[in-house]
This record gives structure tokens, C-alpha cells and sequence, in this order.
């Protein structure tokens, strides 16, 4: 997504990749092009220090990626009506807030990991996999079955069913 982008709905097809620039500032929307069940992806591979919101609406299987060294101190990943969302968080990562979907949210997040806000996915049997030294205010499984494996003992989880500490 440039840095020009005016913002708005995106309408998405099965297998699209958005990759969002560093100076990327506006909202953003995604809506699934066929209203079916669409895969697609979304992809930051740089900091940005804008303050902006990507939403991701009804019928949407989302895998985003956030690459290794990147602050997103601002930026609000919002996906409550979304089917589900596969999230992969590099090391050294910071982000605003996450809220995963109503559906199967499968996080993994790297070592020195910081978000402000709680980090929450919803309903759907989540599987959140979190490295050392994360830093937020708790990590919120929703309902559901949810599984949370971390190396960080001091990490604060709610409403998770299974939580297994390894390191």
C-alpha cells in the first residue's frame, strides 16, 4: 500500500498480497471481492510511525507478516469479523494492538515483542506461541480452546484454557 494511497476498502481475491510501505497513513479496509471465503495476505517489512487502522472484514482468512526489527507503534490491526487470521511477528517487533478474529487466530510472535494495548484474538480455538522478553499488558484468548506456549514466565494470559511455560 503506497505512501499516496487515499485509504478506503480494498476489495480482495484469493491469493492477493498487500505489502504496506513505510509512509503508508491511512485506514484501510479489506472486503472480501466475491463475499466467499478469501485468503490473502498482508505483509510489513518496515516501520512506519503513522497512525493508522488496517481492518479486516467478514469472509476473510488473513496471514500477515511482520518482518524481524520493525515498530508499527501506531498502527491497530483490527479483524473481529474476520474468518481467521495466521500472524507471524519477527524479533524486536513493536505494534499498537491486535484484535484477531472470530474464528481460528494462529500467532506466532518472536523474542522482544512490545504492544501497548492487550493483545486479544477472540472465539476460535487460538494458538498463540510467544518468544522471550514480551511486553504487554496481557495477551486475551477470547473463548474457546485456546493454547498459549511461551518462553517468557512473566507474560500476563487470559482466558486461555492451556498455557505452557518452556523456558
Amino acid at each position: 500500500i503506497p505512501s499516496d494511497y487515499a485509504g478506503g476498502t480494498i476489495l480482495v481475491n484469493a491469493g492477493d498480497v498487500f505489502i504496506f510501505e513505510a509512509g503508508a497513513n491511512t485506514d484501510v479496509a479489506f472486503e472480501s471481492a466475491s463475499g466467499l471465503p478469501t485468503d490473502f495476505a498482508i505483509d510489513f517489512g518496515e516501520s512506519n510511525a503513522n497512525a493508522f487502522t488496517v481492518e479486516i472484514k467478514n469472509d476473510l482468512n488473513a496471514d500477515i507478516a511482520i518482518a524481524d526489527d520493525v515498530s508499527l507503534d501506531n498502527l491497530y490491526i483490527k479483524a473481529p469479523n474476520a474468518a481467521s487470521t495466521d500472524v507471524t511477528i519477527g524479533n524486536n517487533v513493536t505494534l499498537d494492538r491486535f484484535e484477531g478474529s472470530g474464528g481460528t487466530d494462529t500467532v506466532v510472535i518472536g523474542d522482544n515483542f512490545t504492544t501497548y494495548n492487550d493483545f486479544k484474538t477472540a472465539n476460535g480455538d487460538d494458538s498463540i506461541t510467544i518468544g522471550n522478553n514480551a511486553t504487554a499488558p496481557k495477551f486475551d484468548t477470547g473463548g474457546d480452546n485456546d493454547t498459549v506456549i511461551t518462553d517468557d514466565p512473566n507474560i500476563i494470559v487470559a482466558n486461555a484454557e492451556s498455557i505452557d511455560v518452556i523456558g
